[in-house]
Parts: C-alpha cells; sequence; structure tokens
C-alpha cells in the first residue's frame, strides 16, 4: 500500500486527463454537499478544460418513466 507522500507524487506526476479519468473512478466514494442538498460523485461528468477539471452534472442517457414518456 502506498504511503499519503507516493499518491501525491503520482498524481502531481499525472496529466489532467488522466486526474480527471481518476476522479471519475473515485467518484464512486464521492458525497459533495452544496448548502444541504446532496448529490453523488457519480452524478457528475468529470472534464477537463484548459487546466481545470471541471464536475457538471451528469445528463441522463434515457428519460426515466413518468419523465415525458408515455408507457402505453
Amino acid at each position: 500500500m502506498a504511503d499519503a507522500g507516493e499518491v501525491i507524487d503520482l498524481f502531481s506526476r499525472m496529466t489532467l486527463h488522466q486526474q480527471a479519468a481518476l476522479l471519475r473512478l473515485c467518484s464512486r466514494n464521492l458525497m459533495i454537499d452544496f448548502e444541504g442538498d446532496f448529490h453523488m460523485g457519480y452524478d457528475f461528468d468529470w472534464n477537463v478544460s484548459g487546466a481545470m477539471t471541471i464536475a457538471s452534472p451528469a445528463e441522463p442517457d434515457l428519460p426515466l418513466l413518468g419523465e415525458g414518456s408515455d408507457p402505453a
């Protein structure tokens, strides 16, 4: 198991795209408290823009039943 220094060293040598990929993986165990409203990390898309990693709300691939779909 790596110690904290090794993890920080590894993360600092990663590209932003590699860091974003790691955030996507870790987001399954991440909960974000935004003004009392909790969001799971996997509810976000993790992307790179310039020199920043940006988390934006993920858009569902398919509409949920009852959201503009007719089950009949």
